[in-house]
């Protein structure tokens, strides 16, 4: 299978599943977003309470975040609502992008090396690239003479 249909499933399975990680963040996340969803529907007799409990609960969350996402950078959950909404959609975009990076490496390398041989097969080679090729060829059949168990088809 090539890297571009790699990352075509990979991507196509992240629909649909996800990771442990993934799916962890989300439900550590979730909780301190539930206590600040509920400290924020308060009336104004419960709302300073349930303030404090949110800020308390999400530091504990964050806690438990950087266990199951230790490489995540940024683990502080806020305790304000929206806040956390948007904490909780960067963090599980970080987690995807974490996921997928060695995928999406492996094709941009392989993109970028194809690009440069496409570019260095209309070129013809200068005289030094010549006499440095034949130079290593000059060698390597040295070698070879001296030691007949080498393989003279490994460049060097």
């Amino acid at each position: 299978m090539g890297a571009k249909a790699d990352v075509r499933n990979r991507e196509e399975w992240w629909r649909s599943h996800g990771t442990e990680e993934f799916e962890a963040a989300k439900q550590i996340i979730d909780v301190a977003r539930a206590a600040s969803r509920e400290a924020r529907d308060a009336n104004v007799f419960k709302r300073g309470r349930l303030l404090r409990n949110a800020e308390q609960v999400a530091g504990e969350q964050s806690e438990k975040l950087r266990g199951a996402v230790p490489w995540l950078e940024d683990t502080d959950i806020p305790s304000d609502w929206d806040q956390a909404n948007r904490f909780r959609m960067r963090a599980t975009k970080a987690i995807h992008d974490h996921d997928m990076q060695p995928r999406t490496g492996l094709v941009d390398e392989l993109e970028r090396r194809l690009e440069q041989a496409e570019r260095a097969e209309g070129e013809k080679p200068s005289p030094e690239q010549v006499k440095a090729l034949a130079l290593r060829m000059a060698e390597q059949r040295e070698r070879a003479a001296e030691d007949p168990t080498q393989d003279m088809n490994r460049w060097t």
